[in-house]
C-alpha cells in the first residue's frame, strides 16, 4: 500500500508541477500582432536591410508577431509567422492588428470560486505581499554584482541553518510536544517564500539564468526552513518514536502541508534546470563515432546525478522529503536533458532521444527500489545495512513452458509435407541461493523486509515436440 500510495503522489505533484511551470513559464513573452496591408507579396529576410536574403514571401492581409522592434528606426521589425519562421520585414507594410471585442460570456461557479473565491483572495494576498516586500529585494539583487548577492544569499542561509537546528533541537526530545510554534513557522515562512515565486512572473527572470537562479535562492532561503517545520508537524504525529496506528491529526495535516509546500518551493528549480539545459546549446559534428561518444557521455552524466548524486543530497541534506518527492526531483532532473539531447547532434536527435529515455525509464526504476529499500517510508530513517540477514538456503525452482524451433529439424513423417509452428516442451529447473534483509527503523519501530537472490545453477531437460505437417496438393 505504501508503494501505491507513494506512486499516486508522485504522479499528482508532477502533474500540477508541470501544469503550473506551463502556466508561470510559457515559450514566448507578450508579442504584438500586426497584420500584413502590402498589395503584393512581401519579403521576409533574415536581417534588418535589403542587403540580406529572402528567407520567405508573406502574403497580404497575413497575420505576424512582432518580436523585435529595435530597428524600427531604420525601418525593419522582427516578426514571427503563425508557422514559426523569423525574419525581418519592412515596418511601412506592417499594421497593428484591430483588437477583436468579445461578448461577455457567463462565468461558471468554478470559474468563479478559483478566480473570485477563497483560493483567489489568498493568492492576492500573497502577490501584494511579495509586491511590498519581495519584489524590492529582488531589484536590488539584480542590479548587485555576482559576488554581493553570493555573500547576502551565504549570510540567509547560516541563519536558515541555525533556525532549522534550534527547531530540530526542541522536538528532538524523544517526547510528544506541542506543534503550535511549527505552525507559526510554517505560516511566517509561507508568505516571504510563495511571493518570491511571483518574481518569475518578471519580463526579464524566464530569459535570463542569473535572474531565475535569484529567484531559487530567495526561495530556499525561506523555504528550507518552512519544510523543516512542515515536517516537524508531520513527525508530531509519531509519540515518543511509536507510530500511531490511528494516524494522528498533526502527521494528517503535516503530510498535506509538505506535499504542496514541496511542490510550490520545487517549481522555481525546476524551472531554472530547464533554462540552464535549453541554454547549454551544445552541438558536436555529424558523425555516427560523435554519436556514440556523446550518447554515453549523456548516459554517464545521468547515472552519476541520479544514481550518486541524489541519493547523496537525499540522505545527507533532504532527510525529510517523502518517496513521491524524491521522484519528482528524479523526474525533474531527466527532463532537463531532454533539449539537450534533442538538438546536441542533429542527424542523430530521434535515435539519441530514444536512448535518453530508456535510461531515464530505467534510472527512475532504479531510484525507486534504491529509496524504498534503504529508507524508512514513515519517518525517512535512512539505513544503508540491514539489521539482519538471513541466509535462506538454496531454492530449486521447476517449470514447464515451450520454445519455438526451426522447422528445419523436425524429421517429418510425411516427406511431401511442410512443417510449421515446430516447438518443443522443456522443463527447467534453476537452483537459487537466496537472502532476506530485515530492516527494523530505530526511530518509528517500523520494519520492512528486502529479498536477494543469485543463480546458481539452470538446466533444461527436452519433454516432448510438437508440430504440424501440411500437404499442398
Amino acid at each position: 500500500m505504501y508503494l501505491h500510495r507513494s506512486l499516486l503522489r508522485t504522479v499528482f505533484l508532477l502533474f500540477f508541477s508541470v501544469m503550473y511551470a506551463e502556466a508561470s513559464y510559457g515559450e514566448e513573452n507578450y508579442l504584438s500582432e500586426a497584420t500584413v496591408t502590402s498589395k503584393q507579396s512581401l519579403n521576409m529576410r533574415s536581417g534588418p536591410g535589403k542587403q540580406y536574403s529572402v528567407k520567405n514571401q508573406l502574403q497580404p492581409k497575413d497575420i505576424v508577431y512582432v518580436t523585435d522592434s529595435s530597428a524600427v528606426a531604420d525601418g525593419w521589425v522582427k516578426i514571427k509567422t503563425s508557422q514559426g519562421d523569423e525574419g525581418y520585414v519592412s515596418s511601412s507594410f506592417l499594421a497593428e492588428k484591430e483588437p477583436v471585442i468579445e461578448e461577455k460570456k457567463e462565468r461558471s461557479l468554478k470559474e468563479e470560486f478559483f478566480e473570485n473565491g477563497p483560493l483567489a483572495v489568498v493568492w492576492e494576498a500573497i502577490t501584494r505581499t511579495g509586491k511590498v516586500i519581495t519584489e524590492p529585494f529582488y531589484e536590488f539583487l539584480v542590479k548587485q554584482p555576482v559576488w554581493l548577492v553570493l555573500l547576502i544569499f551565504l549570510f540567509i542561509f547560516a541563519l536558515e541553518g541555525y533556525l532549522i537546528y534550534l527547531l530540530k533541537k526542541k522536538y528532538n526530545t524523544g517526547k510528544k510536544m506541542s506543534p503550535l510554534i511549527a505552525y507559526l513557522v510554517v505560516f511566517a515562512t509561507m508568505v516571504p517564500t510563495f511571493s518570491s515565486i511571483t518574481c518569475i512572473d518578471n519580463n526579464d527572470t524566464n530569459d535570463d539564468l542569473w535572474n531565475m537562479l535569484i529567484v531559487v535562492m530567495m526561495t530556499l532561503g525561506t523555504g528550507c526552513l518552512m519544510l523543516h517545520a512542515a515536517w516537524r508537524i508531520q513527525y508530531n504525529g509519531m509519540g515518543n518514536g511509536d507510530w500511531l496506528e490511528d494516524k494522528d491529526i498533526n502527521y494528517r495535516i503535516g503530510s498535506l502541508l509538505a506535499n504542496f509546500l514541496w511542490l510550490m518551493v520545487l517549481i522555481p528549480i525546476l524551472l531554472a534546470w530547464i533554462i540552464f539545459c535549453r541554454e547549454a546549446d551544445i552541438r558536436v559534428s555529424e558523425s555516427f563515432g560523435n554519436f556514440i561518444l556523446t550518447a554515453l557521455a549523456i548516459i554517464a552524466l545521468k547515472c552519476v546525478l541520479c544514481a550518486i548524486v541524489l541519493p547523496f543530497v537525499v540522505t545527507a541534506f533532504l532527510h525529510i522529503a517523502n518517496m513521491s518527492v524524491i521522484n519528482l526531483i528524479n523526474i525533474f532532473i531527466l527532463i532537463g536533458f531532454i533539449p539537450i539531447e534533442i538538438d546536441i547532434i542533429f542527424n542523430y536527435r530521434f535515435l539519441m532521444l530514444v536512448i535518453g529515455l530508456i535510461t531515464d525509464l530505467v534510472l527512475i526504476i532504479y531510484v525507486f527500489i534504491f529509496f524504498n529499500e534503504h529508507r524508512c517510508g514513515k519517518c525517512h530513517t535512512f539505513y544503508r545495512e540491514p539489521m539482519e540477514r538471513i541466509d535462506m538456503g538454496m531454492i530449486i525452482e521447476e517449470r514447464e513452458h515451450w520454445e519455438k524451433i526451426p522447422d528445419s529439424v523436425i524429421n517429418k513423417r510425411n516427406k511431401d509435407a511442410e512443417v510449421e509452428g515446430a516447438k518443443k516442451l522443456l522443463r527447467t529447473t534453476s537452483v537459487y541461493n537466496r537472502w532476506l534483509y530485515c530492516y527494523d527503523c530505530e526511530v518509528c519501530y517500523n520494519s520492512w523486509n528486502v529479498y536477494d537472490e543469485k543463480m546458481l545453477s539452470e538446466e533444461s531437460q527436452e519433454l516432448g515436440r510438437k508440430w504440424k505437417e501440411v500437404t499442398y496438393r
